[in-house]
């Protein structure tokens, strides 16, 4: 989407498909990592096109577009049992230096969210941003009780985004 509209056509649906995939909005239903999502459209298309923009910058344009390579040139019309998104990450993972491997982890195989974000526009010190995961697939309780996300510690490069008053005259909306 980048290379044939553009940047700021990218940013301006990844901008959307975040307001798409709101925690807050799932919560009526099943709660599934990225990789185990079937059905949800909205999820796999909003959630997986974050997701694979987010692993592009990590590990590089050129790795993720070969790992895909070789996973289509692998699995093009196989024939039952087919190809699974588990297989698909296996051929990401191979172009993933080991320094970047949780990563994968953290977009595909949990739901993972940060709690992070600037209220103001003057820069405070504040502890590490909190970073919170549950299973694979969204249990939220242990024993029948209530049971919130594990806090787990952020080791993560987090991208920050640093936007004005909305102006209609800047092609994202914003200046």
């Amino acid at each position: 989407m980048e290379h044939k509209y553009g940047a700021s056509h990218a940013q301006k649906f990844c901008g959307t498909s975040w307001t798409c995939i709101s925690w807050a909005e799932r919560g009526k239903e099943e709660r599934d990592a990225l990789m185990l999502v079937e059905n949800q459209p909205y999820i796999h298309y909003n959630k997986g096109s974050l997701a694979f923009y987010a692993l592009r910058d990590y590990i590089g344009e050129d790795s993720l577009n070969a790992a895909l390579r070789r996973f289509v040139r692998d699995k093009a019309f196989q024939k039952p049992p087919y190809t699974t998104s588990i297989e698909m990450l296996q051929y990401i993972r191979a172009v993933t230096p080991d320094s970047l491997q949780y990563v994968i982890h953290d977009l595909f195989e949990t739901i993972t969210l940060y709690d992070n974000k600037a209220d103001t526009a003057t820069a405070t010190k504040r502890p590490m941003a909190a970073m919170l995961s549950t299973s694979p697939f969204g249990q939220e309780t242990a024993g029948g009780q209530p049971r919130q996300p594990d806090q787990i510690p952020v080791a993560d490069y987090i991208d920050v985004g640093v936007f004005g008053a909305r102006n209609r005259a800047t092609p994202s909306g914003n200046r």
